[in-house]
């Protein structure tokens, strides 16, 4: 059904359809600020198992915490020691300070600033088997039980990813 308003020819809407679809309408947009607030409201501090790639298997612990708004990590403790991990628990590839120091209790993860909904980004993450430091980013996952790491160089492009799962308390 059409009529004319200010001289154009404007649709107008049985109310039957407008009763029927308006609920539905309201239910995605309640549903889409739901997930806006849950995603929000997660947080990225605590505990988190870090896998080693080359066999799948946990390896380290490592906690999260956020200090004046800056979030970083620190190796809390092994699970599995692998067959390229220094015997003394020393981070043997590192440079500088960090070289031949313990790796439990380790900052490995430092400078991350919340981005967005779920995300934190422009801090840095070194990886202790080759004492690489890289830029970094993280997003959480499956409802915050998963964080997705990027450690790249120069821009995310040139990087690689980690998945860690959360420590269930």
């Amino acid at each position: 059904m059409e009529a004319l308003l200010f001289g154009h020819a404007v649709m107008i809407w049985p109310l039957w359809v407008i009763l029927l679809c308006f609920p539905a309408f309201l239910g995605e947009l309640h549903a889409g600020r739901a997930e806006e607030m849950r995603a929000n409201s997660l947080s990225v501090t605590g505990r988190w198992i870090e896998f080693d790639e080359a066999t799948g298997k946990p390896h380290i612990i490592i906690r999260i915490l956020c200090q004046q708004g800056e979030y970083r990590g620190i190796i809390e403790r092994p699970i599995q020691i692998l067959p390229d991990d220094d015997p003394k628990g020393l981070c043997r590839c590192c440079k500088g300070a960090l070289h031949n120091q313990p790796i439990i209790g380790m900052t490995i993860l430092w400078g991350m600033k919340k981005s967005g909904p779920g995300e934190w980004s422009g801090g840095h993450v070194l990886d202790p088997r080759n004492g690489t430091i890289y830029q970094a980013s993280l997003r959480l996952q499956e409802n915050g039980n998963k964080l997705l790491v990027r450690g790249y160089v120069l821009s995310p492009l040139f990087g690689r990813s980690e998945v860690w799962e959360r420590v269930n308390p």
